[in-house]
């Protein structure tokens, strides 16, 4: 494992931070792409996982209490899984905005500084 000394920019001096703006957009730009797939329609979008995994409700009589347990379960876990999928799909829009304001952000700052703007409202 390596130790903190072996990452760099883990203590950076003022003058060694650097940005890209332009960058940053292209980063918020791919992870859009990627969001897309996320919500849309094909295999592994959150849509897609919805309706393809889906547990039923068991009923069994008393003999079958184990089974029935082992049934909960999945359908718990199952259900747990939609949850956090749904919520991992909603902080990755999250992510997105934060990247894209970012960039703006840093763009704003380089103008004030004397620079030209690189990056357009997206």
């Amino acid at each position: 494992m390596a130790d903190e000394k072996d990452w760099p920019g883990l203590d950076p001096k003022p003058d060694q931070i650097t940005y890209s703006a332009s960058k940053l957009k292209n980063i918020a730009i791919d992870l859009a792409r990627d969001y897309d797939v996320l919500t849309g329609t094909k295999a592994g979008s959150l849509q897609d996982f919805q309706l393809n995994s889906y547990v039923p409700k068991v009923v069994m009589d008393d003999e079958a209490k184990a089974v029935k347990a082992f049934f909960d379960a999945v359908a718990g876990g199952n259900e747990g899984f939609r949850t956090i999928y749904g919520k991992v799909v909603d902080q990755y829009r999250n992510a997105i905005g934060l990247l894209l304001a970012g960039a703006k952000d840093f763009d704003s700052l380089n103008q004030l500084m004397g620079g030209t703007s690189i990056v357009e409202d997206a």
